[in-house]
């Protein structure tokens, strides 16, 4: 049992390490799909499946982006990812893994807000 004031992340370090390349992963094919103006529409399958992939990976692990004290800031993380995903030419960025990681450091932070609420008796 973890003692008072003890932070139990609902996504652990290698939980992280894992979701953080998967996005790597679907940044690169993404890129690589780009480059090739043929295959463009093959790089938003890539972006489809690899955000799927990754919001169910984040609700299964108890991460809402419109629920805790950061929703705000997830929901517009999730849909400003997926809107710049879409444009041309700007989707070869690594916008999926620069989200993942702030909606990871997000639920980390509702974390730590919500154990010292509760060692202060708030």
């Amino acid at each position: 049992m973890a003692d008072e004031g003890t932070v139990t992340y609902r996504i652990g370090t290698v939980q992280a390490c894992f979701m953080v390349g998967i996005a790597i992963i679907g940044d690169l094919l993404q890129f690589l799909l780009s480059l090739t103006g043929i295959l463009a529409i093959g790089a938003d399958v890539v972006t489809f499946l690899t955000e799927s992939i990754l919001g169910i990976w984040f609700m299964i692990s108890g991460v809402g982006f419109m629920s805790g004290k950061k929703a705000t800031s997830k929901f517009l993380n999730v849909i400003g990812t997926t809107v710049i995903e879409l444009i041309p030419i700007v989707d070869a960025l690594p916008t999926l893994t620069i989200g993942t990681i702030l909606l990871i450091r997000a639920s980390r932070a509702e974390d730590r807000e919500t154990v010292n609420r509760q060692s202060t008796g708030n």
